[in-house]
């Protein structure tokens, strides 16, 4: 435990820090649900944007697209948050989607390029499933904000071109659903472009589960191989 934290500090396991904070933050939706604290989520999800770019940051090239990408993203959140209108909204949700999707590509190959299995690489790939999730609840406000009838639970309470409430944060729960393939029908897509892409999300989840379970045991193999080919060379020297 003691060596786990001196990494994370060290900036050695930057998967298992975007991991856990990916973890509070999900854990964080039903208590501020309950204390009707909602609306402060995109600022949340802002900060959980600013962790993983630190997550990525071991490449100079990938920290200062992250970097670019990252700012305009936090920035309209925080617009959105103090000025929430449809535009503010979709710009917010635009840029989030432009940074989530490159940090998705970059940890991905990162975990598929590793020759040995790690904990680190494990972290990094539970991270890139739940950024997926996060990644398409997004989508799916955007595809409300575009076409409000796009989901059965959807509703925006609009005064003065100001929005008072949309139930967008229904959609990470929604995106978890789809992506795990639970199907409860609480919440269903209505427009061709919203059934597309839940459908597309939940193929993309069954392909990512399938893709790195044979990558990661690929590595576990590799890794036991080559000790056990250490090992034998070891006592045919002795």
């Amino acid at each position: 435990m003691l060596n786990l934290f001196t990494n994370l500090t060290k900036g050695k396991d930057r998967f298992v820090s975007l991991m856990i904070s990916l973890i509070v933050m999900l854990l964080l939706y039903p208590v501020m649900a309950e204390l009707e604290m909602l609306k402060l989520y995109g600022l949340v999800l802002a900060v959980e944007l600013v962790m993983a770019t630190y997550s990525i940051g071991q490449s100079r090239s990938h920290l200062w697209i992250a970097v670019s990408l990252c700012l305009p993203a936090v920035a309209l959140q925080i617009v959105s948050f103090a000025h929430p209108t449809r535009w503010t909204m979709l710009m917010g949700d635009a840029a989030a989607i432009a940074f989530l999707g490159y940090v998705i590509f970059v940890i991905y190959r990162a975990v598929l390029r590793e020759s040995s299995f790690t904990e680190n690489n494990v972290a990094g790939a539970i991270s890139v499933y739940l950024l997926i999730g996060i990644f398409w609840s997004v989508v799916y406000s955007i595809v409300a904000i575009v076409q409000p009838e796009s989901f059965s639970s959807y509703k925006i309470d609009e005064v003065g071109g100001m929005v008072r409430y949309a139930g967008g944060a229904d959609f990470l729960y929604f995106s978890f659903v789809t992506l795990a393939t639970l199907g409860y029908g609480d919440i269903s897509p209505k427009t061709p472009l919203a059934q597309t892409a839940s459908w597309v999300e939940g193929v993309v989840g069954q392909l990512f589960i399938a893709i790195t379970i044979a990558s990661l045991v690929g590595m576990k193999v590799a890794d036991y191989q080559t000790k056990a080919r250490q090992k034998k060379d070891t006592e045919d020297k002795d």
